[in-house]
């Protein structure tokens, strides 16, 4: 199903591009911190702890967030959009400020919110594959490992070449480019269709 039905493998490629940031900057950012900035690596441990610490109530505020603004439209605009300022903060943010621990916990906190505004893409898989769920969820799975290849590949391609602000720019753009799939997609949501909007209105028509 992953090349019968293009839908699929947009998502595919969106919760590819999720997470890029998240494997990615474990990986380029102690370059800058501890080697550039001269933080320590208690001081950028803790910094990542907190990246984390706040996706635990993320994950369930998006999850919420998800069914009232549109699976899509929330990953479009708040998980691509919102990853890519994201990534360009945590980069050029303590580049700015210099060794200050509190100022690289903002870029920190907002990786943190944002790489959480995909938790609908769990639902998206199945949905678009109501008859193969389970074929669908192990693309979701492939997916994810997948994330989990490809940032430090590019890590590793870029670094020699441009340095960590092309790793960086580079994870950007496929954030953006996550979200320019996100207007092709096609993900019959439930209760956010225009057929089940109109039939909803009848039906509380009916009841009035």
């Amino acid at each position: 199903i992953l090349f019968t039905n293009q839908h699929v493998f947009y998502a595919c490629l969106i919760r590819i591009i999720n997470t890029l940031s998240l494997f990615g900057f474990a990986i380029i950012m102690p370059l800058l911190f501890v080697d550039r900035l001269g933080f320590t690596i208690s001081e950028w441990l803790q910094i990542w702890a907190v990246f984390f610490f706040v996706t635990i109530f993320t994950n369930i505020f998006w999850g919420l967030t998800g069914e009232k603004l549109g699976w899509i439209r929330q990953v479009r605009w708040f998980g691509c959009l919102g990853m890519a300022i994201s990534s360009l903060t945590f980069y050029y943010l303590p580049l700015y400020a210099g060794h200050n621990f509190w100022v690289a916990l903002i870029p920190a906190v907002m990786l943190g919110i944002f790489v959480a505004a995909f938790v609908p893409m769990t639902a998206v898989f199945p949905t678009l594959e109501p008859h193969h769920k389970g074929a669908a969820v192990s693309i979701y799975n492939l997916s994810a490992g997948l994330s989990n290849f490809v940032a430090p590949a590019i890590a590793s391609v870029m670094l020699p070449f441009f340095d960590i602000v092309g790793v960086v720019w580079a994870y950007t753009a496929l954030y953006v480019f996550a979200g320019v799939l996100t207007f092709i997609i096609r993900v019959p949501q439930p209760g956010h269709t225009r057929e089940e909007k109109a039939m909803q209105s009848r039906v509380a028509g009916q009841r009035s």
